[in-house]
This record gives structure tokens, sequence and C-alpha cells, in this order.
């Protein structure tokens, strides 16, 4: 969720990419990539501040060691939701766009673009890698289930706006694609790195109304009236707040599992100084049985792959051809299962060639033609 902020403000490529390169075991330690997402988004004072005051210096085993654990930087939970897994509810969020196929939409309306000729564009690629490690972390199994939410009319409304087609007909596409080629992808996902547990899709466009009455209680209780124009981007805030648990009738503890970058409110002003005055997972807070881990996003040599067109990372359309540059292998043994391809010593790492076997595998079983046997 949240991959709405304007092109300028996303992360630059860090400094320490090419001595990540040089020196792979840097970013295995989470002493190590804590330090480099710090220098990812060095600009974001947001993101910053959540490093310095939910840096995830001790999580527990499982959660330390299986799923997403290696990748987990910030952790505004309680120990009391990490242990009593059984009851817990993992949320997390898909976009159904991201940032670095923006300007192919663009290019699309300038040459004329339809309905059929999006959705067959859509078709062709949909999901990227990025976008189904990126959707919720691979919590432990023993967790009670995984949520989460796919921004379908949300996204629809904004394609609608760059092609000047009708977003009710591109909410229903968006919808379908993710049902028939998102759904599996991410589920698959999941089964091979380790999860078994229920995992529930909720569509935007189902709680339409749920999500709008949530927004205008959030107005009240905050004294604030929120533009039209805005109350896309305030209902994708509002998921980072309790309000998201009674939209989703949830009345367990749960956390969001989602990339750093993610954590904490920033549009709105009366939003943000809401949240500081009730944070997450603070005892005696309203928003105390709502915790946040925030992991590693996607990387590659170039930073966080969001910003990078579709075409430079995996995706349906290119996974069987794809070739992991060489600056990228330690980035993508720590995005995929394989995170022991250079966590062995220098002495013990696997060849460039094994590397790339690895992480194609880990591919061919989100994508591959058998997958759905599996």
């Amino acid at each position: 969720m949240l991959d709405n902020i304007p092109d300028d403000s996303l992360p630059a490529r860090p400094q320490s990419a090419e001595r990540i390169s040089n020196d792979p075991g840097g970013i295995y330690s989470r002493a190590g990539l804590i330090e480099y997402v710090k220098e990812l988004y060095k600009g974001d004072q947001r993101v910053q501040k959540n490093l310095r005051r939910y840096a995830a210096t001790d999580l527990p085993p499982p959660w330390s060691t299986r799923g997403t654990g290696p990748r987990v930087v910030t952790a505004q939970v309680t120990d009391e939701m990490l242990l009593k897994m059984d009851k817990l509810t993992v949320l997390g969020g898909i976009c159904s766009v991201f940032n670095g196929d923006l300007p192919t939409l663009k290019e699309m309306r300038q040459r004329g673009v339809n309905i059929a000729d999006f959705e067959r564009w859509m078709r062709s690629w949909y999901p990227r890698a990025d976008q189904v490690l990126d959707t919720v972390g691979v919590p432990p199994k023993r967790v009670g289930k995984i949520v989460y939410v796919c921004e379908d009319d949300i996204w629809g409304e904004r394609v609608a706006r760059l092609l000047g087609l009708r977003a009710e007909d591109l909410s229903r596409i968006l919808r379908n694609v993710h049902q028939e080629q998102g759904v599996p992808a991410i589920q698959r996902w999941l089964e091979q790195s380790g999860y078994r547990g229920k995992v529930d899709v909720v569509y935007t466009s189902d709680i339409r109304q749920t999500l709008e009455t949530g927004l205008r209680a959030f107005e009240r209780i905050i004294g604030v009236s929120i533009k039209k124009a805005d109350r896309a981007a305030a209902k994708v805030q509002l998921m980072y707040t309790p309000f998201w648990l009674d939209v989703l009738g949830i009345n367990e503890p749960a956390i969001i599992y989602e990339p750093v970058e993610h954590q904490g409110l920033e549009q709105f002003p009366k939003m943000v100084a809401w949240e500081k005055e009730n944070p997450l997972a603070e005892p005696g807070s309203i928003s105390e049985g709502l915790g946040f881990l925030g992991f590693a996003p996607f990387l590659s040599a170039s930073g966080s792959t969001r910003s990078l067109p579709l075409e430079l990372v995996p995706n349906r359309s290119n996974w069987q051809e794809y070739r992991v540059a060489d600056c990228d292998l330690p980035f993508y043994g720590l995005n995929f299962r394989a995170k022991d391809v250079y966590n062995r010593g220098p002495e013990k790492a696997l060849p460039a060639d094994q590397a790339r076997v690895r992480i194609r595998r880990d591919l061919e079983n989100i994508y591959g033609e058998g997958s759905e046997k599996r």
C-alpha cells in the first residue's frame, strides 16, 4: 500500500550499494541491514525516526529466523503479540501498479489506449516479483491467519485519471487480474517460504461503504473534514490505524507486516498528531491491539525496485529470461529464500551461476506453468 509518493521523493541508490556488492555479508546481519535502510531512506525523516525508535534488534525466534524475519528492520509490537501467535492476524496490502510503471501508463494514453489494451497489458506481466514479496511479510506458520488488502477501486480511480478511461471498468480489470494471477502467485510464495496457514484477500471495492464510514468516524474523532480529492489517500492512511481492524471486523491483536517505508501516518497533519498521541502497540492506547513489523523492501543495487519499470524486475512476462546482474545478486539473495546465497562467508559463497539457479527456482515456483499443481 501507500505507493502514491511523488517520483522525486523516491529513495535513491545508496552510496553503500557498491560496497555491499563487494562485501555481500553486510546486509545479512540485522545491524548491517538497518544501516543500509537508513542510508536508503536518508531523506525520509519519518523512516529515520522509526528506525531510531523501533529498530528490530531482538526479535524472538521464530520471528527472527523464519519467513521474512531476516528482512525485518523495525518492530513496533508487544511481546504478547509475538508470543501468542495462534490468535494473531498478520495484515498487508498490494498496490495494483508501482510508481515505476506510471510513465508507461502516460505513454499508453498518448497512443490512444482503450480498455482492452489496458487489460492485455496488465495480464501480460502481473504481478511483478516485488509486488508479490512486498504484499505481506511471511510470518511463522503458527500465526492465526494472514489478511491483505487489494486496493482495486482506489487504483482504478488513479489509473482512470492517467488514462482517461472509466474507473469502474479499470477497477473490475484490476480485481479480476489479481484474483486470477495475483492471488495464486502470492499464495505460492507464502507456501514455498514455509507458511501454511489461512490467507484472506479483501478488495476495497467490497468494503467501499464500510471504509467510508470508518473514515467519517475518524474525521469526527480528530476534528477534521477531509476534502473529496484527498479521501482515497486518507482511506489508505486509515489502514495503518486501529480503525482498520474495525473495518475488517478483527477483534484479536494484529500486526501490519509491510515494507518499512509504510510505517507511520504522514499526509494529513491531524492524523499525524492523533497517531503521536495514540501510538501503535502502546499499552493503554486505543492502538495497543495493532502493531507494525517493517521489513526492507524488495531491493537491487539501485535501491528499492518500486521506482523501476517492470522490464527491470522479474515479472510474469520475463521471469524465464530474467538474468540477475552480478551487482544485484546479494540483494536478490536477501529478497528471496536464498538468503544464504552470500551468507556463507567469502570462501563458501555460492558461485554466481549457482546463485542465479537458486533464485530462478524461486521465480519458477511463483510463475511456472506447473506451480498451480504444487
